[in-house]
C-alpha cells in the first residue's frame, strides 16, 4: 500500500514539474479551454457548449422575429417588391447572419468584458469579420435562389448601400 502512495505522489507532481518547463509557453488546451472547450480538440465539458447552444437559439428566434417584422414593413412601404423577394431577401440574410454568429461568439470568449484592453484588438477585427461575412453570405445565396429561379440579383453599388 506504501508503494501505490508514492507512486501517486509523483504522478501528482509530474504535472506541475511540466508546466514550471513551458516558461509561460501556453498549450493548445489552453486555448481551447479559453474558446469554451474543456481543452481537447474536439471535446468540451459541456457547459460552454450548451451555452453557445442557448444564445445560438436565442438569436435565431430574435433575429427571425426581426426580419418577419422587416418583411411587412416592406410590403408597407414598398409595395412594389413582391413578398416572394422580400421573404427571399430576409432568409438569406437570416442564414447568412446564423452561419457567421460564431466569430462574435469566439470574440466574446477571446476578450470577455471583463478584459477592457483585449475589446477593440478582438472585437473590432471581428466586427469586420462578422459583417463581411454576413453580407457576402447572403449576396451568394441571393445569387443561388434568383439563379435558381431563373433571374439575376443585383447587390447595387457598395457606399450608397453602405451609408
Amino acid at each position: 500500500m506504501s508503494g501505490r502512495s508514492a507512486d501517486t505522489r509523483e504522478y501528482e507532481h509530474a504535472p506541475a514539474a511540466a508546466k514550471e518547463q513551458r516558461d509561460g509557453a501556453h498549450r493548445i488546451g489552453d486555448v481551447w479551454r479559453r474558446l469554451g472547450t474543456s481543452g481537447t480538440f474536439l471535446g468540451t465539458n459541456g457547459g460552454d457548449w450548451r451555452a453557445f447552444l442557448a444564445t445560438f437559439a436565442i438569436a435565431a428566434v430574435v433575429v427571425g422575429v426581426v426580419n418577419v417584422i422587416n418583411v411587412v414593413t416592406r410590403m408597407h412601404e414598398e409595395p412594389r417588391i413582391g413578398l416572394g423577394e422580400s421573404i427571399t431577401w430576409e432568409i438569406t440574410s437570416w442564414v447568412s447572419w446564423l452561419l457567421f454568429l460564431w466569430v462574435g461568439w469566439v470574440a466574446y470568449r477571446v476578450a470577455p468584458l471583463r478584459r477592457p484592453y483585449w475589446r477593440l484588438i478582438v472585437h473590432v477585427p471581428g466586427a469586420i469579420l462578422f459583417s463581411l461575412g454576413h453580407v457576402g453570405g447572403f449576396v451568394v445565396l441571393r445569387d443561388m435562389v434568383y439563379a435558381a429561379a431563373g433571374g439575376t440579383y443585383h447587390f447595387g453599388a457598395f457606399w450608397p448601400q453602405f451609408s
